[in-house]
Formats: structure tokens, C-alpha cells, sequence
């Protein structure tokens, strides 16, 4: 009895172990189970390994087109995420139409190739930055036209956008800003299943096909929300300029962040997941990037339109601010 007793207190721990063990796996017992929010943020991390660029050259794209007749032989699939009655006035030569709500529905991405690059465009960038961002994080290879349809058609193509203009130029601050209080990161509880895939397809699913709000804002909305004397619909603001052009002027009250620190979560930790933010770039690229990477997450997120370019432009920094459009032909679908 003694030793009987002796040999169970022996594996005993052997036990405790598989016990736990058992309680950390996941119901397929192929290794620990992870919260929605863990399974995003992994392919937020390797999106974001590959080092996607902020824009694509519409020059590049159109030298593709020149050099290959063949639509099959270019090397960039073209993305039109515009509206479609917009993409039937006038598109890129060989580009297919799925507005940028419905990029990540199933219907959609089964039209996405995944063996060479999608190059994404809407009007100025900006939705197209959103809806890249997104695909990009679904492990689409994808790219974003710089400025979009402004930056290929002249306006009075069919089909084309007025060019960005401005002469805003609203109020800076020197003042470093720090975040400091800590918040439980979301709860993101977007699908049922234990498929990684499914459930990065579901978390984008569910901030881009929400349509009671927009992940953009403008300068000037952004600035009466400052100004109006009401401190409770203040945003939390994110520049992701480099540290040097923050010193130099950013927009009151913005903290400065690299894109990097959207992946580290003690990072996200000091993000209220009930707070509207509003994350700020040089010209609106990796703003789109980071915005869509923080809705992916479970953050109500907007990118301001045009980043500092528009907000202040003697204070962009090192980027150039849009000039005009190369003015390359369009198609039109016919009737």
C-alpha cells in the first residue's frame, strides 16, 4: 500500500501536466487556442514582415500595361474599388470592379489571383489604402496607387476625380504627447470558427461592411472637433510621421507612434478600444495602413484624409505634395 502510494505521488506531476496541457489546446488538440484577437494580430505581424510599401507609381502600373497586351501577362493584377457605376464610366485597362466594402467578402477574394500582385486604386488613395491594408493582412499580395484615379486620369476624363488642392493651413504644436493609461485590448469575437483563415476574413468583414461609419476623416472635421470647446468628442490622435517631423509641428494633442508599434501590444495596450481615433500620416498612404490594420484588431480607427499634406502642408515634411495627374487613358465597360 505504501508503495502504491509512493509510485502515485511520483506521477503525480505527470498528470497536473497533461491536465494542463489539455486545458491550453485547442479542440483539434493541434496546439494552443487563441483568441480571435491573437489569431489578427499574427497576421497583422506577418503582414507587416513583408514590408509593404505605402504606394505603388501609377507609372509603374502603366509601363506593365504598355509592355504587356495580354492582361494574363502583366505583372500586377489591377483592383478597382470604386463605385461601379464610376468604374463603368472610366478604369484602368484590365481592372476588375469589387466596391471596397465587399473586398473581403467570399465572393470576392475568389476573384483575387494569389500568385503575383494586386494593385488596389479607388479615387485619391484612401479607400484604397483601407481596402489593401485588409487584403494585405488576408495574405493577398497586395499594393495601393498613389492618390488613386487622381493620380492617372485628368479630371475631365469619365471616370476621373478633381485633384487634391488647398490652402489650409490649420494650427500646429510642438508639445510631445505621451500615452500613459493602460486598457484591456478588444474582445474580438468575429467568427465561430478555429480556422486562422476564416477568422481574418471575418475581422475584416466586420469593420468594412459596416456602414453607420467611415474609417476616414477630413482635416477640417478633425479641426472643428478640437475647436468646438468639447473636450468628450476629442479622438485620440496618432501621427505616424518620423519622429523628427512630429518635433517639428504635428496636430494638437497627437502622440507619435511608427506603424511598427500597431503589432507590439504593450503598445496597444495604451489604446482605449472604446475611444474614436483618428491616426495621421504625411499624404493619407500609411495612414490607410495603419487604419485598417487598428479596425482589423477591433479599434474604431479613421485615417484623415490626406494626412498633413492637407491639414497643414508647410509642415508635411519630407514627402512631395501632390502635383497633377500623368493624365493615362482610361476605358470605359460597355453598354
Amino acid at each position: 500500500m505504501k508503495h502504491r502510494f509512493l509510485k502515485l505521488l511520483a506521477i503525480l506531476p505527470v498528470l497536473l501536466l497533461v491536465v494542463s496541457l489539455s486545458a491550453c489546446s485547442d479542440d483539434d488538440g493541434n496546439g494552443p487556442s487563441q483568441t480571435d484577437f491573437e489569431v489578427v494580430l499574427a497576421a497583422v505581424q506577418d503582414w507587416l514582415g513583408t514590408s509593404p510599401a505605402a504606394a505603388i507609381a501609377p507609372s509603374t502600373v502603366y509601363s506593365d500595361i504598355q509592355a504587356n497586351a495580354n492582361v494574363a501577362d502583366r505583372t500586377y493584377f489591377v483592383l478597382s474599388v470604386r463605385a461601379t457605376a464610376d468604374y463603368d464610366l472610366g478604369h484602368i485597362d484590365g481592372a476588375i470592379n469589387i466596391p471596397w466594402r465587399d473586398v473581403a467578402q467570399t465572393a470576392s477574394t475568389a476573384q483575387l489571383p494569389t500568385d503575383k500582385a494586386i494593385v488596389v486604386y479607388c479615387y485619391t488613395g484612401h479607400t484604397g489604402g483601407l481596402a489593401r491594408g485588409a487584403l494585405g493582412i488576408m495574405g493577398f499580395d497586395t499594393e495601393n496607387l498613389k492618390w488613386g484615379m487622381m493620380n492617372w486620369a485628368d479630371d475631365t476624363q469619365p471616370g476621373g476625380v478633381a485633384p487634391w488642392t488647398t490652402d489650409q493651413a490649420l494650427g500646429v504644436e510642438t508639445a510631445v504627447h505621451t500615452l500613459t493609461t493602460t486598457y484591456e485590448l478588444p474582445d474580438l469575437e468575429v467568427s465561430a470558427s478555429s480556422d486562422a483563415d476564416e477568422i481574418v476574413r471575418a475581422a475584416a468583414r466586420r469593420w468594412l461592411e459596416d456602414t453607420t461609419w467611415t474609417p476616414i476623416i477630413t482635416a477640417s472635421a478633425l479641426n472643428a472637433l478640437l475647436i468646438d470647446g468639447d473636450t468628450a468628442n476629442d479622438p485620440v490622435i496618432i501621427s505616424i510621421r518620423s519622429a523628427t517631423d512630429y518635433a517639428a509641428g504635428h496636430v494638437p494633442g497627437a502622440v507619435n507612434l511608427a506603424l511598427a508599434d500597431l503589432t507590439d501590444v504593450d503598445t496597444l495596450e495604451l489604446l482605449d478600444p472604446d475611444a474614436d481615433i483618428v491616426i495621421y500620416c504625411y499624404t493619407g498612404h500609411t495612414g490607410g495602413q495603419a487604419t485598417a490594420i487598428l479596425n482589423m484588431l477591433g479599434y474604431r480607427a479613421k485615417n484623415m484624409k490626406y494626412g498633413m499634406m492637407d491639414w497643414n502642408v508647410s509642415y508635411i515634411g519630407t514627402p512631395t505634395p501632390f502635383a497633377g495627374a500623368p493624365d493615362y487613358p482610361t476605358v470605359a465597360t460597355p453598354n
